[in-house]
């Protein structure tokens, strides 16, 4: 009877192994419980076990990811790579049950460090809070001052059509660079696990980071300063992390 699965991660397996008979008994048990097997190694980070003798790609983190060394005797033979970020081992041959509870572990383990990693972004959430509501607050400011003055401007009689008009651009210019905020916010709090490498202009990652927190830096009387040298250079990055790296150094 299929293993019921731990609080519905849905992970998959995935078994890399240079030896076929090995393979195939894995791939035979994993779906015996219940599990979605995949030949071979990912394309991309994604939660999941790994069930491998060799064949661990260095662009792959495994950050939430359980990896278990297979070996038939010396696991000192094993692929250097797979000795660094093995997490439990498996030698050939083996029970159902033996695989069943290293399976189990590993979900387990993969589940703990996802709600570590929840809580600990809504703790940081938490702090930035307050920064938040100073970044829009001072905005939101700027917006009523002006539409004070531009009513008083649509009462006159004859209209002041360009100085309504620059109350208005001032107006639409502040609505973006709160757009700019919120995005910044969407972008710190994203998940970056599943997060594909692209071609990123730094001028727009900078930009991007700084509304998120250009406020906060003015207000402890901090002068920053961007060269400009570069900055139009698109970059091969992964945009959240890059941009929750600037964050939190700044």
């Amino acid at each position: 009877m299929p293993t019921r699965r731990m609080e519905n991660l849905n992970l998959k397996i995935f078994i890399n192994d240079s030896d076929q008979a090995r393979t195939t008994l894995l791939n035979q048990q994993c779906q015996a419980l219940g599990h979605e097997v995949i030949l071979g190694s990912p394309t991309q980070n994604e939660p999941a076990i790994f069930l491998v003798e060799s064949g661990l790609s260095d662009s792959i983190s495994f950050q939430d990811s359980y990896v278990i060394g297979v070996f038939q005797d010396n696991p000192f033979r094993l692929d250097p790579v797979l000795q660094q970020r093995m997490d439990d081992c498996l030698v050939f041959p083996w029970q159902l049950t033996e695989l069943k509870c290293r399976l189990q572990l590993g979900e387990k383990m993969i589940s703990l460090h996802q709600k570590i990693f929840s809580q600990k972004k809504m703790a940081e959430l938490g702090e930035m809070a307050g920064s938040v509501a100073h970044e829009i607050n001072n905005p939101l400011t700027i917006i009523g001052g002006k539409t004070y003055l531009l009513q008083n401007v649509l009462s006159e009689n004859p209209i002041d059509v360009k100085k309504a008009a620059s109350f208005c651009e001032s107006i639409n210019l502040t609505i973006l660079r709160i757009a700019k905020i919120v995005s910044g916010l969407k972008t710190y709090i994203s998940d970056a696990h599943q997060e594909k490498k692209e071609p990123v202009r730094l001028r727009e990652l900078l930009d991007e980071t700084l509304s998120f927190c250009s406020e906060k830096i003015k207000d402890q009387g901090i002068i920053l300063r961007v060269l400009p040298e570069r900055l139009d250079q698109l970059v091969d990055c992964k945009r959240i992390q890059i941009s929750q790296v600037l964050l939190n150094l700044l």
